[in-house]
């Protein structure tokens, strides 16, 4: 039964590194290259719907500028996946926050790195079976090419280790982790 909870979670495994993308690499060389450079507060939200399936997304972040190369970004990230359809009914809850001090070491070249924590997270499957994942870390490491305003390299590597509790007649603890090497190049038309 435990194997069918960590098999669930692994389907899910792509939605986390998903957020964790977004998560981390959430605009920070235009944020290094606004000439305004001010800080502040920043809240952003996104909602989508289709048949039988929702998806939430709420982000606040805090932004500290520390002279002209330095700042310091601080987000809580609410993401939420429902799926009600047939007899496939699934949930997914995750709660995180992360704090991810930045330099530009150039103005073409940023460099980050982050910590990421869970505030709380559920997943619920079929059957009335649920997984509370009661803790995530993760470790990311987070360098940007800026080429120009349309093109971009990112090179990211991170470490993830989540527990997670199936409320299953077993009662079980389970312990995985991840590690990533990510290249990504974004390309905006």
């Amino acid at each position: 039964m435990m194997k069918a909870a960590i098999i669930s979670v692994l389907i899910f495994l792509p939605a986390l590194c998903q957020a964790e993308e977004l998560f981390w690499h959430n605009n920070l060389q235009d944020i290094a290259n606004d000439k305004a450079k001010k800080s502040g507060f920043h809240y952003e939200r996104q909602d989508f719907s289709v048949d039988g399936y929702k998806e939430h997304h709420a982000e606040m972040r805090y932004e500290k500028f520390f002279g002209k190369d330095w700042f310091i970004q601080t987000q809580i990230k609410v993401d939420r996946r429902d799926l009600q359809s047939g007899v496939c009914k699934q949930k997914f809850d995750l709660y995180t926050y992360q704090v991810m001090p930045a330099v530009q070491l150039s103005p073409k070249l940023l460099f980050g790195i982050g910590y990421q924590r869970l505030l709380k997270g559920e997943m619920s499957f079929t059957q009335e079976r649920q997984v509370d994942i009661e803790n995530q870390r993760a470790w990311s490491a987070n360098l940007q090419f800026h080429y120009s305003d349309d093109h971009r390299l990112n090179l990211s590597i991170s470490r993830y280790r989540i527990n997670a509790h199936d409320f299953s007649p077993l009662s079980q603890h389970e312990t995985f982790g991840e590690n990533a090497l990510r290249l990504k190049y974004q390309l905006r038309f």
